[in-house]
């Protein structure tokens, strides 16, 4: 700011009167709206970095394209460590997702494009709705977009005490993946959603458009030619998985009311992107149990069964701590203890009562 100050004082006719008043106008708020116009123009210049420039025959500055390439190519580079989320693009579309809320099986989600597009959904749902960014850019297989279901199982809130599936399950879409095509048969799927498509179960590899948690990680490692990078990468990606998962319910731990003799089951929604990243999607209540699919009518009667063993460790911490890491070797046992907390103070259960 105190180039921007000096050329303020200096134009002809000043700007500003003395360095007191821009302190009076820096002050009020951080905000480059409160400047005069002209003030405004001279803060931006300062701001953005001058490219070398070159002159034409006629004498009109011309940028230098390829330092500007250069420079551009910088900033974006600077933009990947600090957003991770902007490796999600796809360069082109920026598309955003919208629910409404209160519906489940893909029920009132679009993929809109289109800033005013966005609005006008948002005012026929009267604004109760969520837009998230888009995930442009995610990790295909032979060309169909998938997403992960993941049980999650919550036996206690205080303290909060965490039961992961040892598996997954993988939902397919029936059309090939295209950011030209935003309809909900390419970009959602729902099995509820995908039954009503004409391409329903046409895969050559894989049956009602589902895998299991073996299949999706023989198909990962079959992208790599070293092993045990491929090993690495699958190890880490289910670590994230446990953390995205912890760290969620640990965000809700303080304003979810528990029952005693009471859980409670969570469907999980995960993507994954070109670097085997894991994004959350969103967390299911009451989630698909059907058996309408070979994969799942495995995992649901081996889930129910092992289900029932769980919950009758209750809220008692020095028996979890027993059970969960002889649970985690005997092969047989799927419901794996992830995260046992220890109880809330009061003054921060508090907050529950503020937020009804």
């Amino acid at each position: 700011g105190w180039e921007a100050r000096v050329q303020a004082l200096q134009a002809n006719p000043p700007l500003l009167e003395s360095h007191h008043e821009w302190v009076a106008l820096f002050g009020k708020k951080r905000s480059l709206q409160r400047f005069p116009k002209c003030v405004q123009n001279i803060m931006t210049q300062n701001a953005v970095k001058q490219p070398p420039h070159t002159s034409d025959p006629n004498g009109i500055a011309q940028l230098d394209q390829a330092e500007l390439a250069k420079q551009a190519i910088e900033v974006l580079g600077h933009l990947q460590t600090m957003l991770p989320q902007a490796s999600l693009d796809s360069g082109g579309s920026h598309c955003w997702i919208v629910k409404s809320v209160g519906l489940s099986r893909g029920r009132g989600i679009k993929v809109i494009s289109e800033l005013s597009e966005i609005l006008e959904y948002c005012r026929k749902k009267k604004f109760r709705a969520i837009v998230q960014k888009y995930i442009e850019a995610p990790l295909l297989c032979h060309g169909y977009k998938f997403d992960l279901r993941q049980w999650v199982l919550v036996t206690s809130w205080n303290p909060l005490h965490v039961w992961m599936y040892s598996e997954f399950y993988v939902r397919f879409g029936s059309y090939q993946y295209s950011m030209q095509d935003l309809s909900a048969k390419v970009h959602l799927t729902n099995q509820s959603v995908q039954k009503k498509t004409q391409q329903y179960n046409c895969h050559d590899f894989c049956q009602d458009s589902m895998w299991d948690y073996d299949a999706l990680k023989q198909y990962v490692a079959g992208l790599f030619i070293d092993k045990e990078e491929a090993e690495m990468r699958w190890r880490g990606m289910m670590q994230q998985l446990e953390k995205i998962v912890v760290h969620s319910l640990k965000s809700m731990s303080d304003v979810c009311e528990g029952r005693p003799n009471s859980f409670e089951l969570y469907g999980y929604d995960f993507m994954l992107d070109q670097d085997y990243r894991p994004w959350l999607i969103e967390v299911n209540s009451s989630p698909d149990m059907s058996k309408s699919a070979a994969v799942q009518r495995k995992m649901v009667f081996e889930a129910v069964d092992d289900l029932v063993n769980v919950v009758q460790y209750g809220n008692n911490s020095a028996k979890l701590k027993a059970m969960g890491k002889k649970r985690d070797e005997q092969q047989h046992c799927r419901w794996r203890l992830i995260h046992r907390g220890k109880p809330l103070p009061e003054k921060q259960l508090h907050r529950r009562f503020w937020l009804k």
